[in-house]
């Protein structure tokens, strides 16, 4: 039997949300005592019950509980905003231009030299992009955008030390709004927020460069055109995984982007005193640019092809467009004309830099607010090739592999550009296809300027990129798109190198790199954390780096930049490194690699991403902004890396047989069906939607069906998200453990010696900090049916009833639930907890402000779970007082509360409202002929059972959501 103290005392009723957690606290804290290992239940499990037998008795009511979660929720926001704070570090605009100034001053002359570098050699550094920020939209908004915005405006007050309180009431004010789960719209409107910022951010840090380039070179100076760093979106391009963006949203995207930096760069123009004929000739073209593009975007934003079944729309819009080609922007070389005319008669030096400013922002990002990135998967590659090249198995089988790469060879040399119109694009099937006739369209109609990016996810073949290479010759846009193949998958971050030295034995390939100046790479950590664990998948990543570094600068390509866009969240799970922008710098690309390239000749440009609503957020106050972009940028301008040795790179076939015991734990676990049903059990009911990309949902078929998933089947930040909220960050903290056990000394060696594998440590200490196997075991013993069976024993003396539906949960259990395998994944996971927490807590900083914020943080995260577990096994045993109904129904009451079981409630209450409506049916009246005296009697009002049980599932459910919100502030990221 399960025995305990009431959680209150009956004849005082606790209200203060504070004074109950206070007392989950102390129950918590007397639990989590050595002599606790002689308690059955685990911690969070044990507080559960008591919660859930102070409902059950009255002396807790669910408006407290919501009231503790509310509190909680504002302690995680609180605690939130103090990281955030942390990770960027000094938010004081002038201390950061101090700081920029410094680097730059440093870059045009050396703390080690006697005198400046040659201007020429300057102005090539600050006309180079050294490091670009991507903003991509992921499913990790957990927030509305008005909450986004006040958190970022109460970390900006914690850290100016100014109206903080006034900013707590704004952003607990921002929790009343319902959330409203986002689309594709918000989601653009929030990154270009975003994008806004960082720009203004970004003309203050070319300011910067041309204030110290006139002191130090007073005669050259007005030469300068900075670029320092580029901004980039793929938000609205993103075409991997989704149907949902059509071809005319692809357009309007663009369009806003063109707009919005004409716009931009009008306000510019307007701000400076002078009033010369080429700056208001430039004005002029700006504006009629800027019309012109508006004209295209209100047709493209609201255009439908199924009200134009004839196309005659489309059609006169398209010649509208060809006819006024000479008003738009398309290349902006005489808005850029006019201004150096300006440029040249200026003598104001305060005015040459605004000029030179906006000159810059022409040069570099032409007609578009920020670069775009399209992204395709492999398969859309494929696809779009298949017939030509005969492609009837994988591309790298080794069978016809050289088949394959010999016919696409061939389309390669003899293929000729083909013009298009939208008529085609209308008509075409393949997606890889139509987006390359949308390339040439944006290229021909609204900007040859501005590069585009192309990213193939999944690339695992040298044939994938030389087809979208045939791809771009065939619609004639080679000169305007990087093709930059994706490596994230375990077999792609093996054969990327020599994915890359295939491609490049290509004349083919090499010329186009040539020409294009760049080769460009991009590298997932999200899907390579999911398949091999974080801290292998940042290993491995690093290698494959180091690899194509060599290879590069032994085959020798002068003049071409190498480019690693790396994609990552603020997730840990996701590559999102914990100590800050800095240090996020560094795990990406380590002083090392940086030493590595500069000993080959090869330049290497650094690009990252910032994920949808966790990523923008440090970007939306403009002087968080600034400190942000100067966190990042203090390491790609002038950096001084250390040059001391590191036994990382020393005992490189030692940390490779480590980072490969990790690997081996984690694709073990992703292989495993019980790790799958683990992720599948409660899986994405938990958490409200957090972006427009359709996550799976956890069954398919007809309504009566539910199903466990693989593992596999759940994508990175889903994968992510579900394990933060069952309690355990397993991709980020768990293998190490079994590692660890294996060399206790190299760790040990590691930790105290090599920069870099602190670094890498990093990752699992802070996901060790937010993860607790009694956690994750409490969800299990909540689907153990003998826990149900000893509350059934426990309660059978004093409530027959509450005893009868322990008892139907039991049973129900018995017959459906994975129980046994989910315990042994637990197992599984809580011996590798227990070899690493002992080395982990040795490898903790020694501060006790820090040490408090972490404890403070796993004691409400251990309450929120209570809380949770406790309302999910009142909706257990509620739902067994479901009454039966008829079978003419096409769901069984079995499997309706199956889908019980899987939270998936608000199907359950749409099935419920149309089997036991809440008003009877209204009689239509009619005249059939003869009377009738029948009233009606058997249409009873199912009023009663709404109300008892229906509703209070329903209210229930809603606050799980609620405690889901409160986990994700509390650990600061989703998935």
């Amino acid at each position: 039997m399960i025995q305990r103290a009431p959680l209150t005392h009956p004849s005082r009723k606790k209200t203060n949300p504070e004074d109950i957690l206070e007392t989950f606290r102390t129950r918590l804290n007397t639990r989590t005592e050595p002599k606790s290992c002689t308690f059955f239940l685990p911690p969070p499990l044990d507080l559960a019950l008591e919660i859930d037998s102070a409902l059950r008795s009255g002396t807790l009511s669910l408006e407290t509980l919501q009231s503790c979660i509310d509190h909680l929720t504002r302690a995680g926001l609180r605690s939130r905003a103090r990281r955030l704070c942390a990770s960027i570090g000094p938010i004081d605009p002038d201390r950061n231009e101090s700081t920029l100034r410094a680097q730059i001053h440093a870059l045009a002359r050396p703390p080690d030299a006697n005198a400046p570098i040659p201007f020429s050699d300057f102005k090539a550094a600050v006309e180079r992009i050294h490091y670009g920020f991507v903003f991509t939209a992921h499913p990790t908004f957990s927030m509305t955008p008005q909450q986004n915005r006040a958190l970022a405006g109460y970390a900006y007050a914690l850290s100016v030390e100014k109206s903080v309180e006034k900013s707590a009431r704004t952003l607990w004010k921002t929790l009343e709004t319902p959330f409203t789960p986002p689309d594709l719209a918000s989601e653009t409107d929030q990154s270009l927020e975003a994008i806004d910022n960082l720009r203004t951010a970004l003309f203050r840090m070319r300011r910067i460069t041309l204030d110290v380039a006139a002191q130090i070179y007073p005669h050259d100076w007005t030469r300068l055109r900075p670029a320092l760093c580029s901004v980039a979106t793929w938000v609205g391009f993103d075409l991997d995984g989704r149907s949902d963006i059509v071809w005319t949203g692809i357009l309007a995207r663009r369009l806003e982007l063109q707009i919005r930096h004409i716009e931009d760069l009008i306000q510019r123009i307007e701000a400076i005193p002078s009033t010369g004929r080429n700056l208001s000739a430039a004005k002029t073209l700006l504006k009629d640019a800027h019309m012109q593009a508006r004209a295209l975007y209100d047709l493209f934003s609201t255009y439908d092809p199924a009200h134009d079944p004839d196309h005659a729309a489309l059609q006169k819009a398209s010649r509208a467009m060809i006819s006024n080609a000479d008003r738009r922007m398309i290349r902006p070389d005489r808005v850029v004309t006019h201004l150096e005319s300006a440029l040249a008669a200026e003598k104001n030096n305060a005015q040459r830099k605004h000029i030179i400013g906006i000159l810059s922002s022409l040069r570099t990002e032409g007609s578009a607010h920020a670069q775009v990135h399209f992204r395709v998967n492999a398969v859309q590659i494929h696809n779009a090739i298949r017939k030509l090249v005969d492609l009837t198995t994988h591309p790298s089988d080794p069978r016809f592999r050289q088949t394959y790469m010999e016919r696409i060879l061939r389309l390669l040399k003899t293929v000729k550009p083909c013009a298009i119109h939208f008529g085609n694009i209308l008509e075409e099937q393949a997606s890889a296809r139509r987006l390359f006739m949308i390339v040439q369209q944006i290229v021909k109609h609204i900007d040859a300027h501005t590069p585009i990016r192309f990213l193939i996810a999944e690339t695992e073949s040298a044939l994938t990129v030389l087809g979208a290479l045939y791809l771009a010759r065939r619609f004639g846009v080679e000169d305007h798109i990087d093709i930059c193949p994706l490596f994230e998958t375990e077999q792609a971050l093996e054969e990327g190198s020599r994915i890359i030295e295939t491609l490049l034995e290509n004349p083919e390939f090499r010329d186009y790199v040539q020409s294009r100046g760049r080769l460009c790479i991009q590298t997932g950590y999200s899907d390579a954390g999911r398949y091999i664990g974080q801290v292998p998948a940042c290993g491995s990543i690093e290698r494959l780096k180091e690899r194509i570094v060599r290879r590069l600068g032994e085959m020798g390509l002068p003049g071409v930049d190498l480019l690693f866009f790396d994609t990552h969240g603020e997730s840990v799970g996701r590559g999102g490194h914990p100590d800050g922008f800095t240090a996020r710098m560094d795990y990406i690309a380590p002083p090392a690699l940086r030493r590595l390239a500069a000993e080959y000749r090869v330049r290497m440009v650094q690009e990252s991403s910032y994920q949808g609503g966790d990523g923008y957020i440090p970007f939306l106050h403009p002087d968080m902004a600034l400190a942000s972009m100067t966190r990042v940028m203090t390491r790609w301008i002038a950096p001084h890396d250390p040059v001391h040795p590191d036994p990382y790179y020393d005992e490189r076939d030692a940390i490779t047989e480590f980072l490969t015991m990790v690997k081996q734990f984690q694709a073990a676990l992703i292989d495993d069906p019980d790790y799958g049903a683990l992720l599948s059990v409660f899986g994405p009911a938990l958490m409200r939607p957090a972006g427009s990309r359709a996550t799976k949902r956890q069954y398919e078929g007809p309504r009566s069906q539910t199903r466990l998933w693989e593992a596999r089947a759940f994508r990175a930040i889903p994968h992510n998200a579900i394990l933060a909220q069952m309690g355990v960050l397993v991709n980020a903290a768990c293998g190490l453990g079994t590692a660890i056990s294996e060399d206790p000394a190299l760790f040990r060696r590691m930790r105290r010696n090599s920069d870099r594998f602190q670094s890498l440590a990093a990752i699992p200490l802070r996901g060790r900090i937010l993860s607790d196997p009694g956690i994750l075991q409490a969800y299990i013993l909540t689907l153990d049916p003998g826990l149900w069976l000893a509350r059934q024993s426990e309660s059978a003396c004093a409530d027959i009833g509450l005893a009868d539906r322990n008892a139907a949960v039991a049973a129900h259990l018995e017959a459906h639930s994975p129980f046994v395998g989910l315990h042994r994944i637990f197992r599984i996971i809580q011996a590798d907890f227990n070899a690493l927490a002992p080395a982990l807590n040795q490898a903790r900083p020694n501060n006790e402000e820090i040490e408090a914020q972490d404890k403070e943080t796993q004691s409400n995260l251990m309450i929120f779970h209570a809380i949770r577990i406790a309302l999910i096994q009142r909706i257990f045993a509620m739902a067994m007082d479901i009454p039966d109904y008829s079978r003419m129904h096409d769901i069984p009451r079995e499997d309706l509360i199956q889908h019980v079981f899987r939270l998936d409630i608000p199907m359950v209450m749409r099935e419920l409202d149309e089997i036991f409506p809440l008003q009877p049916r209204k009689e239509v009246r009619a005249d059939y002929g003869e009377p009738s005296e029948w009233s009606g009697e058997g249409k009873e009002s199912y009023a009663l059972e709404h109300a008892r049980t229906f509703q209070p599932i329903a209210r229930m459910y809603e606050m799980i959501l609620d405690t889901s919100a409160g986990i994700i502030q509390t650990i600061g990221f989703v998935g």
